[in-house]
């Protein structure tokens, strides 16, 4: 192992600790500062970024093959607001008021030039939710206002808090938004009926509803769900990915998490010392009936859902290496999946045109860069780099002592950095990626058109 992922690998579990993280799923205490009071201005738009935009034509008439009669897309005209499809499985979300667009006008959904609408299913992570209302707790909901730069980042003023992800993908012509919401059952690992499993019948009725192929969104353990969801049989000879083309993910674990893996090994190193260990051992039944009780009820027993579900079924199959995450389906062949990643470097210097390396890489704190990337087509990486010595660190830190940035755009610190675990759904670069690809499938969705018996 390298020095410098040994250094990670140390280094990381105190820094989460440090910075009240959660593991795959919560947001830093520290942001409560950075929390919007109300929209103002649009949200500054995200550089252009090279999409893959699917190229089979939208189904015809006499298109569906006689063992799978599919119904035919509803006609965005007649459906003004999407709601109503798979109600057993998704959830519509509602358009905040508080979401606007770019020039400060309110949300409509408006038709596709395909002339089908193309329904995108958010999932969320674990022990997390996927709500979205007017108290923005819900993941997706967050306001678009941190930028990746390369350097600290950028968090910006609130007359630049425009809107959410969600709200974000609702402006899309043609887009019809579904949350999947496993929140109750979210401390479990993704092959529980009402995680993996039901994300797949969620996929296939969608796509039998519309006529169209899916896009799925997935936060965290959510994109882990998704390839459970998608290697279920479709009841029709098929597999639940033949009837999807593209994935989205933003920081999902492919291979699991290095800082869980090592945390679980020092709280159960800690306890092997027959008298001095005797209190980690008490920590560790602890949480192991904390655990019990989140994958049996959903209820935490300490009161923070993470800490309560570090030694549930998710908790413990989220560690690299993990029996669960060895034998976790693949990402099929036949599914464009882009991955979106953040990655935070502490130390270094960079001044006069020199550069050192990094003396420490964290993925987003959470996920290692590594891991968010693996098994995926595509992908893009937003970087930030703290505690290094360089010009341009000296510069925020004069403006942030200075109170030179105090109501504007602001260098963004450890604290609120845009490439943590979280925040990736805030980034402009990221979610702006996220919308280029979706809006660039919409205008020529991937008809469903084929039986999956078809296509093997």
């Amino acid at each position: 192992m390298g020095i410098a992922r040994r250094w990670r690998l140390a280094v990381a579990p105190l820094a989460v600790i440090a910075l009240s993280g959660t593991l795959c799923a919560g947001s830093l205490s520290s942001y409560a500062d950075d929390q919007p009071t109300q929209p103002a201005a649009a949200t500054e738009e995200s550089p252009a970024t090279e999409t893959t935009t699917p190229t089979q034509p939208a189904p015809t008439e006499g298109d569906t093959d006689a063992s799978e009669a599919v119904e035919p897309a509803p006609e965005p005209a007649e459906e003004s607001s999407p709601t109503g499809a798979c109600a057993d499985l998704v959830t519509t979300p509602d358009i905040l008021a508080t979401d606007r667009t770019p020039d400060g006008g309110p949300i409509q959904f408006t038709p596709s030039p395909s002339g089908k609408i193309t329904p995108v299913i958010f999932v969320h992570g674990w022990v997390s939710w996927v709500t979205h209302d007017e108290e923005r707790t819900g993941y997706f909901s967050h306001y678009i206002n941190k930028t990746a730069n390369g350097h600290a980042g950028i968090v910006l003023s609130h007359d630049k808090e425009r809107t959410s992800l969600i709200g974000l993908i609702q402006q899309i012509p043609g887009v019809a938004p579904y949350l999947f919401d496993y929140s109750k059952v979210a401390s479990r690992w993704v092959t529980d009926p009402e995680i993996g499993p039901k994300l797949g019948r969620a996929v296939t009725c969608l796509a039998k509803h519309y006529g169209v192929k899916p896009v799925i969104v997935a936060h965290s353990m959510g994109g882990n769900a998704t390839r459970e969801a998608l290697a279920q049989r479709d009841g029709e000879g098929g597999l639940v990915g033949d009837h999807v083309s593209r994935v989205i993910t933003f920081g999902t674990p492919n291979t699991g998490s290095d800082n869980a893996a090592l945390l679980g090994k020092i709280i159960d190193g800690a306890g092997k010392p027959l008298l001095l260990g005797a209190p980690a051992r008490l920590v560790k039944h602890m949480l192991e009936k904390c655990g019990e009780g989140m994958d049996a009820e959903g209820k935490p027993c300490l009161g923070n859902p993470v800490i309560d579900a570090f030694y549930s079924q998710g908790g413990k199959a989220l560690r690299t290496g993990s029996p669960e995450m060895k034998v976790l389906p693949a990402w099929p062949k036949n599914v464009h999946v882009t991955a979106l990643a953040g990655d935070i470097q502490l130390g270094g210097i960079s001044m006069f045109g020199w550069d050192s390396k990094r003396a420490i890489d964290l993925g987003d704190m959470l996920v290692s860069e590594e891991s968010a990337l693996a098994g995926s087509t595509d992908n893009n990486v937003v970087r930030c780099e703290y505690g290094i010595v360089s010009t341009h660190s000296v510069s925020d830190g004069i403006k942030l002592i200075g109170g030179l940035i105090k109501g504007t755009d602001r260098p963004a610190t450890l604290a609120s950095t845009p490439c943590w675990h979280e925040a990736l759904l805030r980034e402009t670069t990221q979610t702006g990626i996220a919308r280029d690809i979706i809006t660039a499938y919409a205008t020529q969705p991937v008809a469903d058109s084929q039986t999956a018996a078809e296509t093997h």
